[in-house]
C-alpha cells in the first residue's frame, strides 16, 4: 500500500487518538518538561502534552497579546502561554484531529478560559483572519510535516510585525535506516520516526520560507533507539538478522529534541544619511548574529551590512552609528564603527575591551574574544569572503 498525504495525516489522527485513549487510562502520567509550572493545572489535565521542548519560559507574553499553538494537541502549552494573565491573553489553537479539538476544549474549559479560539484544520490552511499574531508556538508537530516550508510561509503571513516563532521538534544528525523509512503506512508506531528532519535541512527550511533570524536555543539528546527496534521487530516481523542490522543502523542515528526562536525581521532602525546633498533613509541593525542570519551574514562578507546606495552617485553610504556582530563560527565579537572614528581607536579599544569584558561576566562566554573594526569594508575581510 502506498503513503499518500492524506493516508499519513489519517495515521498521524489515528495514533494520537490511541494515545489520548492510552493517557485516559493513566491519569497519573505527568510530563516531565514542564516541572513545577503544571501544579496550577487540574490533574485531569496534565497528562496530555505530546510534545519534545519546554517552550513556555522562552515566551514573554504581555497583556492583549494574541499566541498561536500550531498543533495544540490537548491544549498543554497553550494554557501554560502566559498562564497568570488568564483571559487578557488570547489564545488559539489549531489542530487537524476533531478529537485533539474536543479534548483542548474541556481543558480550556476545565481552566476557566474563555478568551480561546479552537479550530479544526491542518497547518497549510490556518485561516488569515485569525491573526495577526504575537507569539506562534508549536511542539512536536513540523518534524512529522515533510513539507515544511509552505508551513513556515502560512505562518509568516499570521505574524504581526514583531512576532516570534517558538518551536519544538525532533530532528536527527545522520540518516533513518532505509528498513525504517519504507515501513508501510500500517506500521503506526513507527510513523512518528520514519520522515525525521535532518538538523541543517530543518534550520534550512525557515530560512528558505522567509525567516530572517533563526536561534537555535536548545538540543537535548533523545534515546529513542530501543523504543523504535522494538516497535520495528513488533510491527514488521523482523528476522534476527534484519533486527541485528537495524539496530547496528540506529546506533549510527543522533536523535535531538531541538529548541529554536524565530523572528521574520530582525530589528532595524531607520536613521537619516545624506550623500549628494540628498536625504536618504538608511535602516540601521544595532546587533548582527551570523549564524542566525544567513541573509545578514552574506551583507557582510560582502560589506553592504548597514549600508544604503546614493541614488545619484552609486556609492556606498554606511550607517553613522556603530553596531555589534556576533561571529559564532570564530567565536568573536566585532565592535564596528564609522571610519570616521578611526582617530578615536585608543579610546574606542579601551570602552570596547571594558564593554567585553562585563559582557563575558554576564553571559559567561568566556570563549569569546572583542575587535575592533572600522566601516563595513574592514568588517568584511576580518569575517572573510563567501564560501
Amino acid at each position: 500500500m502506498r503513503e499518500t498525504p492524506s493516508s499519513r495525516r489519517q495515521a498521524l489522527l489515528e495514533h494520537y487518538e490511541q494515545e489520548v485513549a492510552r493517557r485516559r487510562e493513566q491519569p497519573e502520567y505527568r510530563s516531565s518538561l514542564y516541572g513545577s509550572r503544571l501544579d496550577p493545572l487540574p490533574d485531569s489535565i496534565r497528562p496530555y502534552t505530546f510534545g519534545c521542548s519546554h517552550l513556555i519560559d522562552l515566551l514573554q507574553v504581555e497583556e492583549g497579546q494574541a499566541i498561536l499553538d500550531l498543533g495544540c494537541g490537548g491544549g498543554l502549552d497553550l494554557l501554560l502561554a502566559g498562564h497568570e494573565l488568564g483571559d487578557r491573553v488570547r489564545r488559539v489553537g489549531v489542530d487537524p484531529s476533531p478529537h485533539m479539538i474536543r479534548l483542548a476544549r474541556e481543558n480550556t474549559e476545565a481552566v476557566g478560559l474563555s478568551n480561546v479560539s479552537l479550530v479544526e484544520g491542518d497547518a497549510f490552511s490556518i485561516p488569515l483572519n485569525l491573526g495577526p499574531f504575537d507569539w506562534v508556538i508549536s511542539n512536536a508537530v513540523l518534524n512529522l510535516i515533510p513539507e515544511r516550508v509552505p508551513v513556515l510561509r502560512r505562518i509568516l503571513r499570521l505574524m504581526g510585525t514583531d512576532g516570534k516563532v517558538v518551536i519544538g521538534d525532533v530532528v536527527i544528525r545522520g540518516r533513518i535506516p532505509r528498513l525504517l523509512a519504507e515501513a508501510p503506512p500500517t506500521a503506526s508506531s513507527l510513523l512518528l520516526f520514519r520522515n525525521l528532519p535532518v538538523l541543517p535541512d530543518y534550520l534550512d527550511s525557515f530560512f528558505e520560507a522567509g525567516f530572517e533570524a533563526v536561534q537555535s536555543v536548545s538540543l537535548t539528546p533523545l534515546n529513542p533507539q530501543k523504543a523504535i527496534l522494538a516497535a520495528a521487530r513488533h510491527e514488521l516481523n523482523l528476522s534476527a538478522a534484519h533486527s541485528k542490522e537495524l539496530e547496528r543502523r540506529l546506533a549510527r542515528v543522533q536523535f535531538l529534541a531541538v529548541t529554536l526562536v524565530a523572528t521574520p525581521v530582525v530589528g532595524r532602525i531607520p536613521r537619516p544619511v545624506f550623500c549628494c546633498g540628498l536625504p536618504l533613509l538608511l535602516e540601521h541593525i544595532p546587533s548582527i548574529h551570523l549564524t542566525h542570519a544567513p541573509m545578514l551574514e552574506r551583507l557582510a562578507r560582502q560589506a553592504q551590512l548597514n549600508t544604503t546606495c546614493c541614488p545619484r552617485c552609486h556609492r556606498k553610504v554606511p550607517t553613522p552609528d556603530p553596531y555589534v556582530v556576533f561571529d559564532e563560527y570564530a567565536n568573536r565579537v566585532y565592535h564596528v564603527f564609522p571610519e570616521s572614528a578611526h582617530r578615536d581607536r585608543a579610546l574606542l579599544e579601551r570602552e570596547v575591551a571594558r564593554f567585553h569584558e562585563d559582557w563575558v561576566k554576564g553571559t559567561g562566554l568566556t570563549q569569546y574574544t572583542a575587535h575592533l573594526v572600522f566601516g563595513p569594508d574592514e568588517l568584511a575581510r576580518a569575517v572573510g569572503p563567501l564560501l
